[in-house]
């Protein structure tokens, strides 16, 4: 007689890896989009200074110079990410694997391993496509001269006049490999954990050194450093919302929709600067 096996189902749903955003908060530039999608902004433009001219005594000529009005620069910023996500859990379906796919669990992993990649993703590659952004593609890193390239980009900044404190850095993780090989690389044990931030795993050159995976970075993007102030990314939508009864299904929906961004400020473009691989 045959022995029929039962096939059974585990109770716990087996998850993937995941990470927690590395790059939304970390711009600090911000707008109000309350009531729309795109912004602008106006930036008034300076002009050079004059000699103050006392002229002669009878001299009627202006002292500081040609009277002229404040000239200005229009900037404009336009959400064009508008995304989403419809998923069913039929009931029966459900039942007969014993309930394992629970609507929670199943919205937290949609937003784990989906929203939050994608999002990240789409923002380095904004910050790293900006036209006017600093990019160098001078050398092909190594260990050897890695840590000068970070002091060539701190340079670059620094000549733009960008503030040299608080400077951000994601590297790609092949290239971190590098990094924390370098002799000279100031790792995450000497930074002391109250100078840590989220996903920060180390400093160099006075940069806090954020590693992402390969697939995060542009193409041909080994690493990028900016100044926060410079960087908007802008979340204006996200709704999550779990149906759990549906009309259309016999079981529960999970819908989701997210309307983001990310920019670099027109006014502080000289405060990114990407560094490509000239391999």
């Amino acid at each position: 007689m045959a022995v029929n096996l039962v096939l059974k189902y585990a109770s716990d749903i087996e998850k993937r890896f995941i990470f927690e955003s590395l790059v939304f908060g970390k711009g600090t530039a911000k707008y109000d989009w309350t009531g729309t999608k795109k912004v602008r902004s106006i930036t008034p433009v300076t002009v050079a200074l004059n000699n103050y001219d006392i002229g002669d005594s009878d001299s009627t000529a202006a002292r500081f110079g040609a009277l002229t009005e404040v000239q200005d620069t229009l900037n404009t910023y336009d959400i064009e990410r508008d995304r989403s996500f419809n998923l069913a859990i039929d009931k029966g379906n459900n039942e007969s694997q014993m309930l394992v796919k629970k609507a929670g669990v199943v919205m937290r992993m949609e937003v784990d391993e989906q929203l939050i990649p994608e999002m990240d993703t789409w923002a380095l590659s904004k910050y790293a496509s900006t036209s006017n952004v600093q990019v160098s593609t001078v050398l092909a890193l190594t260990k050897s001269n890695i840590i000068g390239a970070y002091a060539s980009a701190v340079a670059a900044l620094v000549n733009q006049k960008v503030p040299a404190t608080g400077l951000i850095s994601w590297i790609s993780a092949t290239e971190f490999s590098k990094l924390v090989t370098a002799p000279e690389f100031l790792n995450l044990e000497k930074l002391g954990s109250n100078a840590v931030g989220k996903g920060v795993v180390g400093e160099c050159q006075g940069v806090q050194i954020i590693r992402v995976p390969d697939s995060y970075m542009p193409a041909k993007t080994s690493f990028i450093v900016a100044h926060p102030s410079a960087l908007m990314p802008v979340k204006k939508i996200e709704t999550l919302r779990i149906l759990e009864e549906h009309p259309d299904i016999d079981g529960a929906a999970l819908q989701g929709r997210v309307m983001y961004d990310a920019f670099v400020l027109a006014q502080k473009v000289k405060g990114v600067y990407v560094h490509k691989n000239a391999a």
